[in-house]
């Protein structure tokens, strides 16, 4: 049932495994546990998965619009990161998350609505045996986030013509992958964290793997903290993210990376509050633990801005076409026969090479589907996904 209510809930499989336990046995105990997750890798991976944790019960409330992705090859513990965090809210382990990106779209969505106030981990956005199936889970990707970015879903329509209920996400998504989707629009959607095993302490990892049952009484007992607080909550916290947004704005270049960044930190700072009074940590160390939530928060979010502007699609197109050019893999044909001489582009005699334009002193014109077909080539090799042609057409 519902945590202080008669309310009965029902989840069907694989969903009923989200269960908190009846009543809070040894609360600063289970606190305690929750707080070690800080000390399994380092802050810039934990503190905005804990966070995450404890934003998920108040997403009602603040409407999380982005979803938090530990990013990491196999084998980098990711999906066992992201286990812990889930068993805040039920019995989880690594190999029987509820959701997977090889799900359909369907059933994604109609999890994320299900699942209200509450963590939903999708695990394992992974290339896959070949186009057909890569092209799918990119389609799904697709339609997932953007889902999550506008807190809405796709209409849809019976046959009578009758509107069916809308069915928005309602609780707070996370995510693991070894690649991140493409497209930057779907990027700006992500509060990407990468994951390194060797920066991992699997030390502490195992006994909270151990321990994983004490990370659900921790969260009953939040959820009874946050309780009686609610309706106070509701007009007194988005005004909180919007001053912590505000405080994060200069440092993140940009638009969505602080709002993502103050979402956090206030999920952040409703753990450490609780912490705190539950008798877990003292005022001094929340004041630390908030201090280095707020560096490691702009620092994870600067990095990002700062990914995103090395690749933005068409300056992206731009500098591998030029290199390409550089190579000798590709040339461009002089504009005027009669001007030709030695270039800059393109390669000496004897060297194979593909034409996708033409040059004369000043520009550089492009054959659109040829240049693009071998940026696609070259993306292909590197095992990245196709570009947004479209998109890259439009900005140039």
């Amino acid at each position: 049932g519902a945590v202080g209510s008669d309310v009965s809930v029902a989840l069907t499989p694989p969903h009923d495994r989200y269960a908190l336990p009846p009543a809070v046995e040894n609360l600063a105990d289970a606190v305690a546990w929750s707080l070690k997750i800080l000390a399994c890798a380092a802050t810039s991976i934990t503190i905005p998965l804990l966070a995450a944790v404890y934003a998920a019960p108040v997403s009602s409330i603040l409407q999380p619009d982005f979803v938090v992705w530990l990013l990491g090859r196999t084998g980098s513990l990711k999906s066992e990161l992201a286990a812990l965090a889930q068993s805040h809210f039920g019995g989880f382990a690594r190999t029987d998350l509820a959701l997977n990106w090889t799900s359909t779209e369907n059933a994604i969505e109609g999890a994320l609505f299900a699942l209200m106030d509450v963590l939903a981990t999708i695990d394992d956005f992974a290339p896959q045996p070949n186009v057909r199936a890569h092209g799918l889970q990119e389609g799904v990707a697709l339609r997932v986030l953007r889902n999550i970015g506008n807190r809405a879903s796709r209409q849809r329509i019976r046959a009578d013509l009758t509107t069916r209920s809308a069915r928005p996400p309602r609780g707070f998504a996370l995510s693991t992958g070894e690649l991140l989707p493409p497209g930057t629009s779907l990027r700006s959607r992500l509060f990407p964290i990468e994951v390194d095993r060797d920066h991992l302490d699997l030390g502490v990892i195992t006994s909270l793997q151990q321990k994983r049952d004490r990370l659900r009484h921790a969260m009953r007992g939040y959820v009874e903290w946050l309780r009686p607080q609610v309706s106070a909550l509701v007009t007194t916290l988005p005004s909180h993210k919007e001053t912590r947004r505000q405080e994060f704005r200069p440092l993140c270049s940009h638009l969505r990376q602080p709002d993502a960044a103050a979402h956090l930190f206030v999920g952040f700072e409703l753990f450490l509050r609780f912490a705190r009074e539950v008798g877990v940590l003292t005022q001094a160390e929340v004041e630390q633990w908030l201090q280095e939530a707020r560096r490691s928060l702009t620092a994870t979010a600067a990095k990002e801005a700062a990914h995103r502007t090395d690749t933005e699609p068409a300056q992206r197109f731009v500098r591998v076409i030029g290199e390409l050019l550089e190579r000798g893999t590709l040339r461009l044909k002089d504009k005027d026969p009669a001007d030709a001489r030695t270039s800059l582009f393109g390669p000496g005699e004897g060297t194979t090479w593909k034409d996708v334009g033409w040059k004369d002193n000043q520009y550089a014109y492009l054959m659109p589907d040829v240049s693009m077909n071998e940026y696609s080539r070259y993306l292909r090799a590197e095992g990245e996904s196709a570009p947004d042609a479209r998109s890259i057409k439009n900005d140039l």
